[in-house]
Parts: structure tokens; sequence; C-alpha cells
């Protein structure tokens, strides 16, 4: 892979979810460096990624002191949550328990008085998923607890026989308010 911005997650499980989206309150924009903007590469292989774990504690150190936070994440997404481009590729016997895809950003408009677009920026918000000798299936985007999917009997569908947040496979959720295009 000759991306820069790519991760690849091999013969692995991770008991909860991947996501791009900050966890701190210490996250800057950073369009000045054109970060926010570089397309990632994820590549999910032979690994099981199942959106088990809903809360995490961050055990550390600040100042020479104990610091610990808490991290609710089940209302985030599923197994894969991404908030920028993706081209994603989940093969070889691979499990994921749902994919969140959400525009985190827009591209901004530049002033342009000679055009008569004016100031709309004409880039596109673009997603590429590729699923090959895989399985995505539902994840959840409410606290299950010990009734949720890994904990239930039935099949996600079967929660209470419609479609809920509880069922998700693929969301695909554009940003209202951005006038550049998600596909």
């Amino acid at each position: 892979n000759t991306n820069a911005n790519s991760l690849t997650i091999k013969n692995s499980t991770i008991h909860g979810m991947i996501t791009s989206e900050c966890m701190t309150t210490d996250c800057a924009d950073d369009r000045a460096t054109g970060y926010v903007y570089d397309r990632l590469t994820l590549s999910v292989d032979n690994s099981t990624i199942d959106d088990n774990y809903e809360h995490y504690t961050y055990n550390g150190t600040y100042n020479n002191a104990a610091d610990t936070h808490v991290v609710d994440v089940y209302d985030m997404g599923t197994a894969i949550t991404l908030d920028q481009e993706v081209d994603l590729s989940i093969t070889n016997n691979s499990h994921v328990a749902g994919i969140t895809l959400t525009q985190g950003y827009e591209w901004e408009d530049i002033d342009d008085n000679t055009v008569s677009t004016g100031v709309n920026s004409s880039e596109v918000f673009n997603n590429t998923i590729t699923v090959k000798d895989s399985t995505v299936t539902s994840g959840s985007w409410t606290d299950e607890g010990t009734t949720g999917w890994f904990g239930h009997t039935g099949n996600a569908s079967n929660y209470s026989n419609t479609l809920t947040a509880d069922d998700v496979a693929i969301a695909a959720i554009a940003n209202p308010y951005a006038d550049n295009a998600m596909q």
C-alpha cells in the first residue's frame, strides 16, 4: 500500500470499534496542513471487529499524577466508524459488526466572483467499500449492556421486529449542511 494514511488489520480480533473520530477535546480541525482531507485506506484481512465493548476507560498519568478518563462509545457508530473519506477493503474470512460512514468535514468554499458557481467547492466526499469472502453483520448504536447482540439469543433484527439503531449493517450518513456531495 502506497498511501501514507493507511491501516491494515490482519489476523486480529478487536473487541469494540475502530474510529477516525477524535476521542479527546484536544483535537484540532487541522485544515491548514490538509490532514483532515487525507483519504484513508483501511484493510481488514482475516480479522474480526465485533462492536462488543461500548465503554472505554483510559488510565495513565498527567503531571506525575494518576489520570483516568471514561469514554462512552456506544452511540458513536458500529464496528468500523469513520468520518473521513475511505477506501475500505474487508477480505479473507473477516467478520465486521457494522460499518458507519459519516461526512465528517466539507471542503472550504473559495470566493471566486469570476465564475457563475460563485463560492462552492467542486470536491466530492467519496467512499469505496469492497467485501470479499467475508461477512458484514449488524452492529448497534445503543448501549446493549447484557441484553444486546452478544447477550441476546435472537438475531439483531428480532429486538423489536422493526428497523432500529440496533440493527445496522451499513450506514452512510451525509452532512445535511455540507454543500459537497457524499458518494
